[in-house]
């Protein structure tokens, strides 16, 4: 029978900060939430319920960022704390990512690198890591630690590399002693990586300064306006395959203007509410997660995803048009944008 420890908790958060300082917050960032292909290479704290660890709450304790670093790789993290909770009565902090570099060579670096830095992170907070070789062997290269606080176990690391794709994983509150567990939480990740044919998972919003007087662009705002009523519908009556509701609006800062995706979107009262979902490039009064609000007559663009399909996103058709052949052709085969008819 599996098993897992639970175990008493500690400090996550100083941590990862310290983690952050020695290695990913030093590269610089661009973020946005992660598409429905992309959270599949992440590992998500509800298949702790395998184990028997229950009375999880998503809503409330987890999050899931898509970042775009300095150096081209792509990012991908999800983070389950259960300190957000505070009817939580047991501890677990548990964080996956997964790193999409642009060679192997950038992937093998980093995956040494982020060992390193879990190591710095580890001795800086006086935890001890306990590695342990033979507990997980997968992929082209692995490493795997149990995490030590005054001698007791509390929790695990692991690192993955699948070709370009760098896998990790920080569990606290639980730990595993057996290969064959570790095995079982990253196995499915590791198989969609090798789905990933060329290590890079396409954004659905690059980020391309665009003419205010361009024809093309307005009319598919206007487009976008025009059938937002059936974004709305499908919004208040999603199907079980829908995913990533989102709705573009622009920002202004004395002379700059910038279009945001806001996700985690309702609609009630007449207008969208949600969060804005990347990083500014140009404007400085908005930041990445901050609420807003925007009305359907002022939207310049929706979107959302059917079992992995784009629907919407009239504006990055536009763009699709003016892309490099090899890059618009990756988005459309990841988006399905092929069997999708004008509506």
């Amino acid at each position: 029978m599996r098993k897992a420890l639970i175990v008493l908790g500690i400090l996550a958060a100083a941590l990862l900060a310290l983690v952050l300082l020695f290695w990913i917050g030093a590269r610089g960032v661009s973020s946005r939430p992660p598409t429905q292909a992309e959270k599949r290479l992440l590992v998500p704290a509800s298949r702790l319920g395998a184990w028997g660890i229950a009375d999880l709450k998503p809503g409330t304790c987890e999050r899931y960022v898509a970042k775009r670093n300095l150096d081209g790789s792509l990012e991908l993290e999800y983070e389950y704390d259960s300190d957000r909770d505070p009817e939580s009565q047991k501890y677990l902090f548990f964080k996956s990512e997964a790193e999409i570099n642009s060679s192997l060579d950038d992937a093998t670096t980093s995956f040494r690198m982020q060992i390193v830095a879990y190591r710095t992170g580890m001795w800086a907070v006086r935890r001890r890591m306990e590695e342990l070789p033979d507990l997980l062997s997968l992929g082209d290269q692995s490493y795997a630690a149990v995490i030590r606080h005054d001698e007791e176990p509390i929790g695990n690391i692991a690192v993955v590399r699948q070709g370009k794709i760098v896998h990790s994983l920080v569990i606290i509150g639980v730990y595993f002693s057996e290969p064959k567990d570790l095995e079982a939480l990253l196995c499915p990740v590791l198989d969609q990586s090798k789905e990933t044919s060329d290590g890079e998972s396409p954004s659905t919003d690059p980020v391309i300064g665009v003419d205010a007087e361009d024809e093309d662009m307005n009319a598919a705002i206007e487009r976008a306006r025009a059938t937002v009523d059936s974004f709305i519908a499908r919004l208040q009556n999603p199907q079980p395959s829908d995913d990533g509701f989102s709705v573009k609006m622009t920002v202004e800062d004395g002379d700059e203007v910038e279009h945001f995706w806001v996700g985690d979107i309702t609609y009630t009262d007449g207008s969208f509410a949600g969060t804005i979902g990347n990083d500014p490039q140009w404007v400085r009064n908005v930041r990445l997660g901050q609420a807003v609000q925007v009305k359907p007559e002022d939207i310049t663009d929706w979107m959302f995803l059917d079992d992995g399909r784009l629907v919407g996103n009239f504006t990055l058709r536009v763009l699709l048009e003016r892309m490099p052949e090899e890059q618009a052709k990756a988005l459309r085969e990841h988006f399905k944008m092929e069997e999708e008819h004008d509506d």
